[in-house]
């Protein structure tokens, strides 16, 4: 017969076992409570309402949010729809954009508090406080305002774009007073809808448009890229201020000054970097520069040009014009020294700042135009024509 005290010992170690595989249990089940009070919490949040309710908030497009969490502006329209779900590691990023927290994210009313004591044990459950965030809006949508709000993934107060030259009307009539003109692929920004027409904001105006004659980039992709294009193009004007960046990117430049039939020699589609870092740096219009030279130079055909790579004529006199114009060692030291001098003395007041912190000494200003320049630039008095064709044709190009 076994001692007693074997069975006491043996009995001892069957409690011991009990308990720790208990102590398990109730860890698997505090978690998934843990987890389950966390799931209803963000199931009683509308996650698109929310979404929007922040981007409103910080005065945001659905185009700007989707640049900041790279992610795409149909999927984030989804989302505030509620037609599609994000995983956790998307929300996260979306409410980082939103300058919040997944924490804040989901606090509409203060997190309940949940006690356990050293033994794992469930002790209570208090409600310690509850705080409206924010009050709810009320929104008043037609059925058809959410169909075209949906069919064009946009909300109000987001950018539509223009299918087509159209009037900006003053009331939602086709007999009604033309306000102004709007070219197309320009943006103009939704304020309302009504039936067949749309109320937006374009410039300083406030007027209607047909609906049928607006899209957007989700239907139309491609369309703010041409709003961007036609932005640079309307800016053109023979009486354009030249003492300003044109607007155009690096590869807007190597775009309009590549393969062109007339740059036999390829002198400007090699040095179209430069005439964009030299907008940049001097504050000139670069497609200004560039037509310049084309006009003084014939596309760097001419003698000047190829002997003493000036492109501008750059100090010949009439009298003895190869002899008297300056020599430099590269084309780009040539487009350099001439965008500094007429910066310095041509398209800038006296004492206004330019570059390098110096002040214009304004010696031959007379306005920053091409009209401007050419009072005391040259005696053709064409130069302004000569020169606006080659500038208008470059646009043209992009």
């Amino acid at each position: 017969m076994k001692s007693l005290e074997t069975v006491n010992k043996k009995f001892e170690k069957t409690i011991a076992t009990f308990h720790g595989i208990c102590i398990i249990i109730f860890g698997f089940i505090k978690t998934d409570f843990k987890f389950s009070v966390a799931k209803q919490r963000r199931d009683m949040i509308d996650i698109g309402h929310r979404i929007r309710q922040l981007r409103y908030k910080n005065d945001l497009t659905l185009e700007e949010l989707a640049s900041r969490t790279e992610l795409t502006k149909g999927f984030l329209s989804q989302l505030e729809n509620n037609l599609t779900s994000p995983s956790l590691q998307t929300l996260e990023d979306i409410a980082e954009a939103l300058g919040t927290t997944l924490s804040r994210f989901f606090a509409v009313e203060n997190d309940e508090q949940i006690v356990f004591t050293s033994d794992d044990e469930f002790v209570d459950e208090n409600i310690l406080e509850e705080k409206i965030v924010e009050e709810p809006i009320t929104q008043i949508i037609d059925v058809g305002t959410s169909e075209f709000l949906a069919k064009y993934q946009v909300h109000i107060g987001d950018k539509m774009y223009v299918t087509e030259n159209l009037s900006l009307k003053e009331k939602p009539e086709d007999t009604s007073n033309n306000l102004c003109i709007i070219l197309a692929t320009l943006d103009v920004t939704l304020q309302e809808l009504n039936d067949e027409w749309c109320k937006v904001t374009y410039e300083s105006y406030t007027g209607y448009v047909k609906s049928s004659l607006l899209t957007s980039e989700a239907v139309t992709p491609g369309i703010g890229e041409k709003n961007r294009v036609q932005k640079i193009r309307s800016t053109l004007d023979a009486n354009m201020s030249l003492n300003k960046p044109s607007g155009l990117t690096l590869e807007d430049f190597k775009k309009i000054l590549s393969n062109n039939a007339s740059d036999t020699n390829k002198i400007f589609e090699q040095n179209a970097e430069v005439f964009y870092n030299v907008e940049q740096k001097y504050n000139i219009n670069g497609i200004f520069l560039a037509s310049m030279a084309i006009h003084e130079s014939g596309w760097g055909s001419s003698k000047i040009a190829k002997d003493k790579k000036n492109l501008f004529g750059f100090g010949a006199y009439d009298r003895s014009p190869y002899d008297s114009a300056v020599t430099f060692a590269t084309y780009e030291e040539g487009i350099e020294t001439v965008a500094k001098y007429l910066v310095k003395n041509y398209i800038n007041e006296k004492n206004a700042k330019i570059y390098n912190n110096e002040t214009a000494t304004g010696t031959y200003y007379n306005g920053p135009t091409l009209v401007g320049i050419s009072t005391r630039y040259c005696t053709d008095k064409d130069w302004p024509t000569k020169v606006y064709k080659y500038m208008n044709y470059l646009y043209e190009r992009l």
